[in-house]
């Protein structure tokens, strides 16, 4: 009964999500948009979060806290693993942005050539409300290691009216698991993005809500010289 339940549920995700274009992504294409954020080497067992694609040259948002060691300082060595079905593509990474407030948010560029042609990225939505269904992709360790493919897990926006250390944050209907951190916060029925998963909730397991930082279009933007620059 279980499983004919998630069959039909990812049945209907994909029949839901196909329905309206371009904005809305089917389950393949939400993958491939999708990356998991390395430390190190690039490869899985380095994988530290999750990040996504957020413009055709590269630009990737993630939870900050992802891409910072013990010291708060940025990590020298990141990459991301990009799904290429059947493959896994590794690229280099920068921070190119960071944010005031205790927005738990980055940016990162992928480091690619002037020729290469773009990538597919998500679409940023707006006026998240309570009550939707949201769900997110990511690189969480649940099983012996994390996989090349993202997981997907689905919720509700239990609330908008929440803030955290001056950051406007939504609050989900949702547990969140370790990797999960820097996911893609997705509006069931348009495919766009809400904000960025930064974690379960903290003090108590039991309670199963977790946090994302709201995020716009604004703040996407870089400096002229599109280096490390701090937003409020």
């Amino acid at each position: 009964m279980k499983l004919t339940h998630a069959v039909f549920f990812v049945g209907l995700i994909a029949a839901t999500l196909c329905a309206h274009e371009p904005a809305v992504l089917n389950d393949e294409a939400v993958e491939i948009r999708v990356v998991a954020v390395a430390a190190g080497k690039p490869d899985l067992a380095h994988v530290r979060g999750t990040a996504f694609l957020v413009g055709p040259r590269g630009l990737l948002a993630t939870a900050e806290h992802v891409v910072l060691n013990e010291k708060k300082e940025v990590i020298p060595d990141l990459f991301v693993l990009r799904p290429t079905p059947p493959n896994v593509t590794a690229s280099r990474v920068k921070v190119v942005k960071r944010f005031e407030n205790g927005r738990d948010l980055a940016l990162l560029q992928i480091n690619r050539k002037p020729d290469e042609p773009d990538l597919p990225f998500f679409e940023i939505g707006e006026t998240p409300r309570t009550g939707q269904e949201i769900f997110i992709a990511g690189y969480p360790l649940v099983f012996d290691k994390v996989y090349r493919w993202p997981l997907f897990r689905f919720g509700r926006i239990g609330s908008v009216r929440y803030y955290l250390r001056q950051s406007k944050v939504l609050v989900l209907d949702l547990v969140s698991a370790d990797g999960f951190s820097g996911s893609p916060l997705i509006r069931f029925h348009d495919g766009k993005v809400l904000g960025v998963l930064k974690g379960g909730a903290t003090g108590n397991a039991q309670a199963g809500f977790s946090v994302a930082t709201e995020l716009s279009a604004s703040d996407l933007v870089l400096s002229a010289e599109g280096s490390a620059k701090s937003s409020p």
